[in-house]
């Protein structure tokens, strides 16, 4: 219990707290970037796992997505990823990392997302930028995809959206993320684990 209680008021409550809400710029910058579904996808996977009152967890819940869908907002209909293809893992990523745990609380509640010409965009915007085994660099990129491509979470949100592009964008051996400094292997590890069945 002091555990649980501790890890909440830390990190899911401490940027929903007046003394720390204008620090955090995440939630509050007008053109949100990948740190807003970042955050709060990470934010509202705890609050799934830690907050035991329904009511407290959908009102987190409806707090962080607020920042999420501001993110989705300012995308632009075809996807395009202004930070650069260096960030999908982290925008694009994140969003449908999100999307997952959302579907794992109440089954079948992102098919109507899955389905949205402009989310299948987003999440398809690696594919349209990718040649071989290039990218196209802009922003803060280089033009080598192997540094940037998570291929578990490739290979399971090419199947969930049923998406040709993303499925042979992630053909092959399967890869995870190789950024080790953050949590980002062991995210990828699990996907690889629960999403890829084979």
């Amino acid at each position: 219990s002091r555990i649980r209680n501790s890890v909440l008021a830390r990190t899911v409550y401490n940027p929903l707290s007046i003394d720390t809400f204008h620090t955090n710029y995440w939630m509050l910058d007008e053109i949100p970037g990948n740190w807003t579904p970042w955050c709060c996808s990470n934010l509202i996977t705890a609050a799934l796992i830690l907050e035991p009152d329904a009511r407290k967890l959908t009102r987190i819940i409806q707090v962080y997505l607020k920042g999420v869908s501001r993110f989705i907002w300012h995308y632009t209909d075809d996807g395009y990823c202004m930070e650069g293809p260096s960030y999908y893992g982290v925008a694009a990523g994140n969003l449908y990392h999100l999307s997952r745990i959302l579907e794992r609380a109440v089954p079948g509640s992102m098919e109507k997302l899955y389905q949205t010409p402009k989310i299948r965009a987003i999440f398809e915007f690696i594919a349209g930028i990718t040649v071989h085994d290039r990218m196209v660099s802009f922003g803060d990129a280089c033009g080598d995809l192997a540094l940037y491509r998570d291929s578990a979470m490739l290979k399971s949100c090419a199947f969930r959206i049923q998406s040709a592009k993303l499925q042979k964008l992630a053909s092959g051996v399967l890869q995870c993320r190789p950024n080790i400094g953050n949590g980002s292997l062991l995210a990828s590890s699990l996907t690889a684990l629960f999403d890829i069945p084979e």
